[in-house]
């Protein structure tokens, strides 16, 4: 599950309760309607030493919060994710298998087209946007 979101009952997905981390994604989309580009907001966030939540699992407990200076991919995560605009998108990636010198190599995460995603379901949740 994307930060800021958490499983509540049967697949319901629900914002985060706690007001800090739904405070923090709030930010980054602020941030971004101001500057209008990923790498400043990412430049930004880390100049002004603002740390985002992120999940750790360990096996302690299942989802911990760990908060940190955001990396360029959390940004970039945050404000391409269809979750924060209330979407489910199922089917965005899927990978490919290639022969090469006799081996079976796979290749994942090959970006699908919008119109190719499996599932798109549009206002399937409360969204930040």
């Amino acid at each position: 599950m994307a930060i800021g979101y958490v499983k509540s009952g049967r697949n319901r997905v629900e914002k985060d309760p706690d007001l800090r981390i739904r405070e923090a994604i709030d930010l980054v989309f602020r941030r971004f309607d101001e500057l209008q580009s990923i790498r400043q907001v990412h430049l930004c966030l880390r100049r002004d030493g603002i740390m985002l939540p992120a999940v750790n699992y360990t096996r302690a407990a299942d989802r911990a919060i760990v908060w940190k200076l955001p990396v360029y991919n959390t940004v970039h995560h945050i404000l391409t994710n269809p979750i924060y605009a209330g979407a489910y998108a199922f089917g965005r990636t899927c990978s490919k298998i290639t022969i090469e010198a006799g081996r079976k190599r796979i290749l994942r995460g090959i970006r699908r087209d919008r119109a190719d995603w499996e599932v798109l379901l549009i206002d399937h949740h409360e969204g930040y946007l």
